[in-house]
């Protein structure tokens, strides 16, 4: 994701990571985020958007270029998207 993008009001993302806070970046840079242990499916998603703003699947379709079998599927929660999902594909 790019810096400019990080939500500025989330207290999850930055108890987590609390250095977020106080970074300045440069020039468009891009981070990327580890997590120790298994998040469970929501909680990312969560983490990356302003606080009170509310997670919609509302029109979300995985294309099949991305599904595991060819498919095109509608998105209606996060366990949806993992169950379809092509992990091998990888974004460039």
């Amino acid at each position: 994701m790019q810096v400019s993008d990080i939500p500025q009001n989330n207290v999850k993302l930055y108890d987590e990571f609390s250095e977020l806070k106080e970074y300045q970046p440069t020039r468009k840079e891009e981070i990327k985020f580890c997590f120790a242990g298994y998040p469970d499916a929501e909680t990312v998603p969560e983490m990356l958007m302003e606080e009170g703003e509310e997670i919609t699947y509302e029109g979300c379709v995985l294309s099949g270029e991305r599904s595991i079998d060819g498919e095109a599927h509608k998105i209606s929660c996060m366990d949806d998207y993992i169950k379809w999902r092509s992990w091998n594909w990888l974004d460039k």
